[in-house]
């Protein structure tokens, strides 16, 4: 999990029980049961606070206006802390073959949620290119 980029954060990181914007809740399995209750599909960011990119994106891709209401209003957003190389984020880092973060991800509603995401990205991803694939992931399901 190395990262060549030496960005320099503008304000604190914001945790995930504290962030303002998108509305996220930090467990999958609660992800998944809300997912198939609603018929809402999930995107997942695993993030850790020594992860330059996943700094950046804090302070861009997760700030951008549109993806916040966007995502709210049609996903699960799932934010998982890998700081402390947590075991049961391990699993997930294995199981969808994570090399980099952040990693984002997105699992369609009628996923198979046990199986590796419908579409996985790794290393920084702006809000442009977050909104338009929440569009169309959330256009076929």
């Amino acid at each position: 999990f190395a990262t060549n980029s030496f960005y320099q954060p503008k304000s604190i990181p914001i945790h995930t029980n504290v962030t303002l914007g998108i509305r996220w809740i930090a467990n999958f399995d609660e992800a998944v049961v809300l997912s198939k209750q609603t018929g809402k599909p999930i995107m997942v960011d695993i993030w850790a606070d020594w992860c330059t990119a996943c700094l950046e994106m804090e302070e861009t891709s997760w700030k951008d206006k549109k993806l916040i209401e966007y995502v709210n209003s049609n996903f699960i957003a799932v934010k998982l802390d890998y700081t402390n190389l947590p075991d049961d984020i391990q699993i997930f880092i294995n199981r969808w073959e994570i090399n980099g973060l952040p990693a984002v991800s997105f699992f369609k509603a009628n996923a198979n949620f046990n199986a590796k995401p419908d579409v996985l990205y790794q290393g920084y991803s702006s809000g442009t290119k977050l909104l338009n694939k929440t569009i169309n992931i959330n256009s076929k399901n």
